[in-house]
């Protein structure tokens, strides 16, 4: 035993790390390149595909034109179309996962999780204005009150949003990709469908409807939204 403790000795001796060598001046400079709350989020805006911008562009300049030239369908029109507007923010959410990068952006400078929560936020206001302004525009042309309007134009949103943030918890790689695109065409189409009965669906008497579902929709979507935030934190502690 005592010889091999002193083994142990002379081995710690032989392989002694050295000391240190401008220990301050290192750990000085680790700290020197902090950038804000305000920096970092603008900063994960920029790693946003710009394709995303322009396609969220696009689509909200078709539902522009077409409003106009079809004003007593516009709301109809452009709520059939906002699940495609949801359909970017899922995808670009869900970017990581279907690439198989989660463990890696886990193992960054910034968390997986608070990189995600800057780039749904960014999405997310920017999304929120466009969709304002389609509300705006589709109720004056329609001239239905744009609460009412906000309504018919925003429950399909969430509802892809819901369905589609549900999936990409669930699924990844390709199927997720796949899920992604599939939820909102099956959401557009299935508005398409009601085009013979939209006075019906889309008229003040139903709004109550609307409303009912918007308030199930907002709750369920921000629930799976956390529950995808929260899972992005199991990645990185895994």
């Amino acid at each position: 035993m005592r010889a091999k403790r002193d083994l142990k000795r002379e081995l710690q001796r032989a392989y002694a790390a050295p000391q240190p060598q401008r220990k301050r001046e290192f750990l000085t400079k680790l700290g020197a390149d902090r950038c804000s709350l305000a920096e970092f989020f603008l900063t994960q805006l920029g790693y946003i595909r710009k394709r995303v911008w322009i396609l969220s562009a696009v689509i909200f300049a078709g539902g522009l034109r077409a409003g106009s030239r079809f004003p007593v369908e516009a709301v109809w029109i452009v709520s059939a179309g906002t699940p495609f507007l949801a359909l970017i923010l899922l995808t670009e959410n869900g970017r990581s996962a279907s690439c198989g990068m989660e463990e890696l952006e886990a193992a960054t400078r910034f968390s997986l999780k608070s990189v995600l929560l800057a780039r749904m936020g960014g999405m997310g206001a920017v999304h929120g204005l466009l969709l304002l302004l389609l509300i705006l525009f589709s109720a004056q042309s329609s001239f239905l009150p744009a609460a009412a309007g906000g309504l018919f134009i925003l429950v399909p949103y969430l509802l892809t949003v819901y369905i589609g943030t549900a999936a990409l918890r669930r699924y990844h790689g390709r199927e997720a990709v796949y899920l992604c695109i599939a939820i909102p065409a099956f959401v557009s189409g299935t508005l398409y469908l009601m085009k013979g009965a939209a006075h019906i669906f889309y008229s003040l008497r139903a709004v109550r409807w609307w409303a009912a579902a918007f308030l199930l929709l907002a709750a369920a979507a921000l629930r799976e939204n956390y529950l995808l935030y929260k899972q992005t934190e199991e990645v990185s502690w895994s």
